[in-house]
C-alpha cells in the first residue's frame, strides 16, 4: 500500500524488508513467486496503476535486515543493503524476578522460546517434551509459556508469559526456539548458538541458515522426541564450534551497521530524489 501511494503521487519510497527469506522465494518457490505477483499486479491495477511490475519493493532503496554472510551467497542488486538487526534496548513493558533468576545455582542458562503465535495443540505436547528433556538437568530453564499450562514444572524450570528478552540475553548460555528471525538475530548478535525448531512462515527457512553457518542445531517440530532435544542443547553447549561461529555472524550484523547504517541510506536517498512535495 505505501509503495503504490508513493508511486501514484511520485513520492521516492524505500524498503524495509524485516523478513529476508521472502526474496529467497523467488528462486526457492518460483510458483508462489509468480502467484504473489499476479496478485499484487491485480491489485495495483484495481487501484488504478495499470503497470505489468510488481512495485512492491523499491528500485531505489531496499534496506535487508540481516548481515551479507548470514542471509546467505544469494547475488543482489545495487539497491539492495543490507544493515544488519536494527536492535534497541528499550524497556520491556514487564516485571521480571531477576533475583530468582539469579538465584539459580547451574553453571549454564538456556532460554526456551516458541514465540506468541503458537496457541494450538501442539503446545503442550511440544512443552511437555521439553520438561522431560531438560527437567532435573544441570541447566537453568526459562521458558516462555503460560504457568498454567500444567500444575507442576521441573524445579530448574523458571517460567513466565513475558519476559524482557533483550535484557537477558548477555547472561543466557544458548536458546531454544521456532526460528523466528527476529529472535535468532537477536539471539546471534548476543554471540548465543540455538537449537531451532520451525513451524510456519519464514522459519524453516532462517533455521536453514542457522545450520548453514553452524550456528545451531535444528529439530522437527512434530517429529523430535525429549532425547533428541536433550542431546542438542547439550552439543550446543559443550561443542565450542557453535558458539564460534554465532560470535562470526554477530561480528557480520555488527559490521553492517544496524539502525545508524540504514538511517545513513535513508538520509542519502533524499536529496537526490526529492520532489516538489
Amino acid at each position: 500500500a505505501g509503495a503504490l501511494a508513493a508511486v501514484m503521487m511520485n513520492i521516492p519510497y524505500a524498503t524495509s524488508i524485516t523478513a529476508p527469506a521472502a526474496i529467497n522465494t523467488i528462486d526457492e518457490l518460483p510458483a508462489v513467486h509468480e502467484w504473489e505477483t499476479r496478485k499484487i499486479v491485480g491489485l495495483q491495477k484495481e487501484l488504478g496503476w495499470d503497470s505489468k511490475k510488481n512495485i512492491a519493493c523499491s528500485d531505489t532503496l531496499a534496506l535487508l535486515f540481516t548481515s551479507k554472510q548470514f542471509f546467505g551467497e544469494r547475488q543482489m542488486d545495487d539497491h539492495f543493503h543490507f544493515v544488519g538487526p536494527a536492535i534497541r534496548n528499550t524497556p520491556a513493558g514487564c516485571t521480571f524476578d531477576w533475583d530468582e533468576f539469579h538465584s539459580f545455582p547451574s553453571q549454564w542458562h538456556v532460554l526456551i522460546s516458541i514465540g506468541t503465535t503458537f496457541d494450538h495443540q501442539y503446545k503442550k505436547e511440544f512443552f511437555r517434551k521439553v520438561t522431560e528433556a531438560l527437567g532435573n538437568e544441570p541447566l537453568s530453564v526459562l521458558v516462555v509459556s503460560d504457568p498454567a499450562l500444567f500444575e507442576e514444572w521441573p524445579s530448574n524450570f523458571m517460567v513466565r508469559s513475558r519476559i524482557p528478552q533483550l535484557e537477558l540475553l548477555p547472561h543466557l548460555d544458548a536458546v531454544v526456539c521456532h526460528g523466528g528471525h527476529n529472535t535468532v538475530c537477536e539471539t546471534l548478535f548476543h554471540g548465543l548458538p540455538l537449537v531451532v525448531i520451525p513451524i510456519a512462515y519464514d522459519q524453516s527457512h532462517v533455521a536453514s541458515r542457522v545450520t548453514s553457518e553452524e550456528c545451531g542445531i535444528r529439530l522437527n517440530f512434530k517429529r523430535f522426541k525429549a532425547g533428541d532435544l536433550k542431546q542438542a542443547v547439550w552439543d550446543i553447549l559443550r561443542e565450542p564450534r557453535y558458539r564460534e561461529s554465532a560470535l562470526r555472524i554477530r561480528d557480520s550484523f555488527e559490521r553492517a551497521g544496524g539502525a545508524t547504517k540504514a538511517a545513513s541510506l535513508l538520509e542519502k536517498m533524499v536529496p537526490t530524489t526529492i520532489s516538489h512535495h
